[in-house]
């Protein structure tokens, strides 16, 4: 029974400002009966609004958290590796 369980909703994120809060809004309404849901998710090399859209949800959900690790693109050139980096973070979280 969902009810009785606890979630951590954990995601990496980059330039999805377009979708971002409908998506959350989606995952949110499909654990509406948990007993408790947080989220952590971890964004990198976005170029949109998407660290904005990120900054509102945290502030209008305290159970919402996340990380901006900026422009690793720069310093890790393999996409894959990308990827693996933000994901250890919310592994590590």
């Amino acid at each position: 029974m969902i009810e009785n369980l606890n979630f951590l909703v954990v995601s990496t994120v980059r330039n999805v400002d377009r979708v971002l809060l409908k998506e959350f809004d989606n995952i949110s309404k499909g654990l509406s009966n948990a007993k408790n849901v947080f989220y952590y998710f971890v964004e990198s090399d976005s170029d949109d609004d998407t660290v904005l859209i990120l900054n509102k949800i945290k502030y209008s959900h305290q159970n919402f958290n996340f990380i901006s690790l900026g422009k690793l693109q720069d310093q890790i050139s393999d996409r894959i590796e990308r990827i693996r980096y933000c994901r250890n973070q919310y592994v590590s979280y």
